[in-house]
């Protein structure tokens, strides 16, 4: 074990803010069309989602999702500029996941804590809507060809993912577990939270290998891989979506698992949003 590492000065060397937004948008949605109509403007692109380290048989896309790349905004919460990526992935069950990422490089533990706490408070669900519903109807009108039965309001869920790929020093999941409380990062709280409350918090929590470690709560995600496998983020979009999908009760079943993977990660539900 690292016992020179502390939680004061334990560095993340390489990972990202993500606030995920996911809307229901349409009955379904050409994906075919997206990709002609993105490709049709200038200097743009599209590609397909697919699982790159996955075992092929372990889980099947029907259709793999259209992602593009948005023009990336400045964000400015607590008078901190964050410069932030915008992407959006479309599906063909009638849902759109819009992404909002501030890369992190070389800063400490507790500024990445605050990183990611500003990012929720500038744009998460306690904050005005505005920032999203702006971006949801610019990616609307222009996909507008390809939706098929647009809804007239778009249901809509919120995540925060807090990704680390690299720390100063490797670590294996135990040793972090031991170094760095994660449970301001989870809850969002500044206070002190009771030990039952830091419990049920911590309880979702998955590791298939050593040195990884995915923590889940109702609305936030810690992820640490760093083998920078981004299947874990890619399945981790597919399962919400997939969720939502099943409960409006249109989609044909775009994710099939034909035996569960360790690695996919199962989010429990969050019942005031259903």
């Amino acid at each position: 074990m690292n016992e020179a590492i502390t939680p004061a000065d334990l560095t993340v060397r390489a990972g990202a803010i993500v606030a995920l937004r996911l809307f229901d948008i349409a009955y379904t949605i050409d994906l075919a069309q997206v990709e002609a109509i993105w490709a049709a403007r200038s200097n743009a692109s599209s590609r397909r989602g697919r699982l790159s380290t996955t075992p092929e048989k372990a889980v099947s896309f029907g259709v793999p999702p259209v992602a593009i790349a948005l023009d990336p905004v400045e964000l400015d919460p607590c008078g901190a500029r964050i410069h932030a990526e915008v992407s959006a992935r479309f599906y063909d069950f009638g849902a759109v996941a819009l992404a909002v990422r501030v890369p992190i490089a070389d800063v400490r533990w507790r500024a990445f804590v605050t990183t990611a706490q500003s990012l929720d408070e500038a744009i998460g669900p306690a904050a005005s809507g505005a920032f999203w519903q702006a971006l949801l109807e610019r990616v609307r009108e222009i996909v507008a060809p390809a939706l098929v039965r647009p809804a007239a309001t778009a249901l809509e869920e919120d995540y925060l993912l807090a990704i680390v790929e690299q720390f100063d020093a490797p670590l294996t999941a135990a040793e972090l577990a031991e170094r760095i409380d994660l449970v301001p990062l989870l809850s969002g709280e500044r206070r002190a939270l009771s030990e039952s409350a830091r419990r049920d918090l911590l309880r979702q929590s998955f590791s298939y290998y050593v040195d990884d470690l995915v923590v889940l709560t109702w609305d936030r995600a810690f992820i640490y891989e760093p083998r920078g496998d981004s299947d874990v983020i890619a399945m981790f979009r597919t399962v919400l979506r997939h969720a939502r999908a099943c409960q409006r009760g249109v989609a044909p079943n775009p994710l099939r698992a034909s035996r569960p993977p360790n690695r996919l990660i199962q989010r429990r539900r969050r019942s005031d949003k259903v």
